[in-house]
């Protein structure tokens, strides 16, 4: 049986009515989680760029901005490595467990 491709329809009286209520401001919260998840997702991934093509000064800086603004931990991960190894930055293990 063919499954129709119609997307379905909620409307706004039925949104208002259901129990699922969510009100504007978590709504907004949540969006603001997102964009901080996604912003540094994307720094990370510049960050990895940069690093590639030689620019720690700038990997670094991204990647400690994924840190601070949203916990990233691909980019903690990344810093990490760049402590342990001495990438752009004086090796200092002290800062590869708490940075």
């Amino acid at each position: 049986m063919k499954q129709s491709t119609k997307p379905s329809t909620t409307t706004a009286a039925e949104l208002k009515s259901s129990s699922a209520e969510v009100s504007l401001a978590d709504a907004l919260s949540n969006w603001g989680d997102t964009l901080r998840s996604v912003t540094a997702a994307m720094d990370n991934a510049e960050g990895v760029r940069l690093a590639c093509h030689g620019d720690m000064a700038g990997a670094i800086r991204l990647w400690k901005k994924a840190v601070d603004e949203a916990g990233s931990e691909k980019a903690h991960f990344n810093l990490a490595l760049a402590y342990e190894q001495g990438l752009g930055v004086d090796k200092d293990f002290d800062k590869v467990s708490s940075d």
